[in-house]
């Protein structure tokens, strides 16, 4: 299934700047993670908190610069008429 951004609308302004804040707010919580996760243990319980980060770093960069969700989400979009 070939999807093409120009079948979609794009994401409206107002969810663009949430998705800007989420991206701020995402460099903040990695930076914290960096300073005060001691890696000399590196032990699973600490997975998490660096994996939701780097999704939503995934989802939020793109939507914030383009308009457009990554490709793996298009799905959610609602096509033009």
């Amino acid at each position: 299934m070939n999807q093409t951004k120009d079948e979609y609308v794009k994401v409206k302004t107002s969810y663009r700047v949430l998705a800007s804040l989420m991206c701020l707010f995402n460099v903040f919580v990695s930076l914290s993670i960096f300073v005060f996760v001691d890696f000399k243990e590196i032990d699973l319980k600490y997975l998490p908190f660096l994996l939701v980060p780097i999704v939503f770093f995934y989802i939020c960069v793109p939507i914030t610069f383009t308009g457009y969700p990554p490709k793996t989400l298009f799905w959610m979009l609602e096509k033009r008429p």
